[in-house]
């Protein structure tokens, strides 16, 4: 079976976007990848999540969730801006995957990233973790 998806970019007047991912299992008790019982989407997210490529990020979030996939990692390592559009987005994937009983946690921002985050109180809902291993229990069951 290939765990690996479709990468999908666009480019805009306000930036590009990228995204691939790929389905990882972790062992929440461990921190390990590569084995263990839950299944998780690792998504990296490569660009801008702004007003011209929210929407494509979403509805490529979306299409996982309708496949049946509950539980993912955004890995904002390469992030370079996210806009309010973008931050609405993210919100509202969190709310669709939180109803599909999964979870959500994010990974790696750079440090203007995380203060966006932080201004905004997203990280009073979305665990926001400064590295990979750090998700891995935010998936225990």
């Amino acid at each position: 079976m290939d765990n690996n998806f479709k990468s999908r970019s666009k480019s805009g007047n306000l930036g590009a976007f990228a995204v691939e991912s790929e389905k990882v299992n972790v062992n929440p008790d461990t921190s390990a990848f590569g084995s263990g019982d839950v299944s998780v989407v690792h998504i990296k997210v490569s660009g801008t999540i702004d007003l011209l490529t929210s929407s494509e990020f979403q509805t490529y979030v979306l299409s996982l969730i309708e496949k049946g996939d509950r539980n993912f990692i955004f890995d904002l390592a390469k992030l370079d801006f996210i806009d309010s559009m973008g931050l609405s987005t993210i919100i509202m994937l969190y709310q669709k995957i939180s109803d599909s009983g999964g979870k959500l946690a994010i990974a790696n921002p750079k440090p203007s990233i995380m203060v966006v985050f932080k201004v905004t109180k997203i990280t009073q809902r979305i665990p926001v973790l400064s590295s990979l291993g750090e998700t891995a229990p935010h998936f225990k069951r």
